[in-house]
């Protein structure tokens, strides 16, 4: 009986966790390398400038606004080139955003 019990145990473990083939660890040495990278690395990442997409969604506005602005001589939100691509600075945008006026709650 016991050695049923048993049988039935193993069984319900080998539907749960199927057998482990070597490309299975050879991917979870690469994930725990991986991790072990991410968590030496000395800083976190983040970003200093983004695109003109992720600019127009961090200030609620349309792309084609932002190319708009861009092109006119009364350009409101600072950008760079960096080669062909077009990047805004995160500090530029949170002084466009903070030089708007405010309309209602506190001030």
């Amino acid at each position: 009986m016991a050695r049923a019990a048993n049988t039935e145990i193993a069984t319900a473990q080998a539907e749960i966790a199927p057998p482990v083939s070597s490309f299975d660890c050879v991917i979870e040495r690469v994930v725990e390398r991986t991790l072990a990278r991410l968590e030496s690395s000395p800083l976190p990442v983040r970003a200093l400038a983004v695109r003109t997409e992720t600019a127009a969604k961090l200030l609620g506005i349309d792309v084609e606004t932002l190319v708009q602005d861009r092109r006119s001589d009364a350009q409101r939100v600072p950008f760079v080139r960096y080669g062909r691509r077009v990047l805004y600075r995160l500090k530029d945008l949170d002084a466009v955003l903070d030089s708007l006026p405010r309309f209602g709650g506190a001030r």
